[in-house]
C-alpha cells in the first residue's frame, strides 16, 4: 500500500523534474565555485599590480630627484666652466701684451748694446738696460710689490 502510494508520487515526469533540478544546482555549485576562484586570482593579480604601481611612482620620483641633481650640476659646470674660459682668456691677452711690451723693449736696445752686453761679472752690476727691463718685468709680474733697487 505504501509502496503505491510512493509509486504513484515518483512518477517518471516527477523524476526527470527532479534529476533536472539536482543536475542545475550542481551546475550552479561548479560555476559559482569556479567564478569565486576566478575572483580569487584577479584579487591578488591586483594587489601585486597595486604593489608595483607604488614601486613604480617611489622610483619616479627618486629618477626625478637625480635629474634635478643632475640638471644643478650640470648647469653649475657650464657656468663655472664659461667663468673659466673667461679668465683663461684675459690671462692669454696679459700674456700677449707682456710679450708686445718686452718685444718693443728689445727693439729699443741698440745692436751696439746688444754688442756691449755679451756677458756681466758676478761681482758687478747689471747694465741700466737690464736694470730697466728686470723692473718692468717685475711691475707687470708682481704689481706694486717691486723694488726698484
Amino acid at each position: 500500500m505504501l509502496t503505491d502510494v510512493v509509486k504513484k508520487m515518483f512518477s517518471k515526469p516527477l523524476i526527470l523534474a527532479l534529476l533536472f533540478f539536482i543536475s542545475l544546482s550542481g551546475l550552479f555549485g561548479y560555476a559559482s565555485y569556479h567564478f569565486y576562484a576566478e575572483k580569487q586570482l584577479v584579487e591578488e593579480r591586483l594587489d601585486v599590480s597595486e604593489a608595483n604601481a607604488k614601486l613604480l611612482s617611489s622610483a619616479l620620483l627618486k629618477a626625478e630627484k637625480a635629474r634635478k641633481i643632475a640638471d644643478t650640476i650640470t648647469s653649475e659646470y657650464v657656468f663655472d666652466s664659461k667663468d673659466i674660459i673667461a679668465s683663461k682668456e684675459d690671462v692669454l691677452n696679459k700674456i700677449d701684451e707682456l710679450a708686445v711690451v718686452v718685444e718693443a723693449k728689445q727693439d729699443a736696445i741698440t745692436k751696439e748694446e746688444k754688442n756691449a752686453i755679451k756677458y756681466v761679472p758676478l761681482d758687478g752690476s747689471l747694465p741700466v738696460s737690464l736694470r730697466g727691463l728686470l723692473a718692468e718685468a717685475c711691475l707687470h709680474a708682481k704689481g706694486i710689490a717691486c723694488n726698484d733697487s
